[in-house]
């Protein structure tokens, strides 16, 4: 039987939607999988060529840089639309300038949606027929909650996107000198907690070494900060390509984002939990929704707590050992690919069972007769 046609549709692929877009080609392409995946990037600058070695062996599924006739074409052709949604302008000049045909569409929201200038608009969920989150920390959303909004929230639907295990394998722990405490992530204190250096440094123990992966708009500022701190052992290996040879490493995982970033799946969470490292991460949002405190890691309300939930990891081999092997468990029963694109597969069957419609996305801030329709603009708004 003929596979059903998912299209996505993203500005860019980058951090954790690569992953997460690899592993749906990879899944897709299994014999057992109803659904095909094929991927429009509307920004050719921003498909790198890293990544097309990445995606190379599924290139027939990637369309780059393509002109809207073309999008339009395969929009026709597909069953299901599913544009990849975070406050980006380009996604707000493709939604309001590009004239959708007759189409099923689901939004795949990236952000958890609650602080500028990463929040939800009613635009945005009012424009889809599902609108699919990433985290379910956005059901408590302003837009979800009330009674007058009753619809838009019959229109949620969640997603778990999973471990690639084939990429990472067995991880086995490789001997190494010295206690090492990892943060891998994005170097930007939009998501970062602005007191990371300080908390890190406040940690002091024995043959500790601090070791940073990741890059973004703060890291040089991090970096030369960093060097206050000179009791501190902080060791910035920039991007890493291969996760696994910093994961073999890494006693505990620190985690420490600011309590209004902006995170939803928290790849790097999940991998780290996969590879069976304790994690101590904040109590936000999205956290409280990976994490289950004390079992499967720790959760903590403030900067003394991080520190000290690290002390006692640190003093503790068996509770490490013990954490590190119920996350592990946990990945392995709910976040196995199989688990994870079958529950995302039920949603997009439901969704089958509905007409493709017409739709046109509504803004308050450009005027009727603006043949200026710039993203720069509803990002504004949003």
């Amino acid at each position: 039987m003929k596979k059903k046609l998912i299209l996505h549709i993203t500005p860019h692929v980058s951090g954790g939607l690569e992953r997460v877009l690899l592993s749906t080609l990879k899944y897709s392409n299994n014999e057992n999988s109803p659904f095909l995946h094929e991927i429009i990037i509307l920004d050719e600058k921003h498909f790198t060529n890293h990544t097309k070695k990445k995606f190379l062996k599924y290139d027939k599924f990637i369309h780059i840089g393509k002109e809207y006739d073309f999008i339009k074409k395969k929009i026709c052709e597909a069953d299901i639309v599913q544009v990849e949604y975070w406050n980006h302008p380009q996604i707000y000049e493709f939604l309001t300038n590009f004239r959708f045909p007759l189409c099923r569409l689901v939004l795949c929201c990236h952000i958890n949606g609650f602080s500028r200038p990463q929040t939800i608009t009613k635009n945005v969920v009012d424009f889809s027929d599902i609108f699919l989150c990433t985290t379910k920390a956005t059901r408590k959303h302003p837009l979800f909650i009330s009674k007058k909004n009753i619809d838009r929230k019959k229109k949620l639907r969640f997603v778990n996107y999973p471990v690639d295990f084939k990429r990472f394998g067995k991880i086995k722990p490789k001997s190494h000198k010295g206690f090492n405490i990892s943060y891998i992530g994005s170097l930007d204190y939009s998501k970062l907690h602005k007191d990371f250096l300080e908390m890190s440094s406040a940690i002091n123990l024995p043959k500790t070494n601090i070791i940073v992966c990741g890059g973004g708009h703060d890291k040089s500022k991090i970096e030369k900060e960093a060097k206050k701190y000179t009791k501190t052992k902080f060791r910035f290996k920039g991007f890493i390509e291969n996760l696994k040879n910093i994961l073999k490493i890494t006693d505990i995982l620190g985690y420490p984002l600011n309590k209004n970033h902006f995170g939803t799946g928290e790849q790097v969470i999940i991998e780290a939990m996969y590879s069976k490292i304790p994690i101590v991460a904040f109590a936000n949002r999205t956290e409280k929704e990976i994490i289950q405190n004390k079992k499967t890691g720790i959760l903590v309300k403030n900067k003394d707590d991080y520190v000290q939930a690290i002390k006692c990891l640190y003093n503790d081999s068996k509770k490490r050992k013990k954490i590190g092997l119920n996350a592990h468990r946990h990945i392995l029963t709910n976040l196995s690919p199989s688990v994870s694109f079958n529950n995302l597969n039920k949603v997009y069957k439901k969704l089958m069972y509905s007409k493709k419609k017409l739709r046109k996305f509504r803004t308050k801030i450009l005027k009727k007769n603006d043949n200026k329709n710039f993203g720069s603009k509803l990002f504004i708004e949003s």
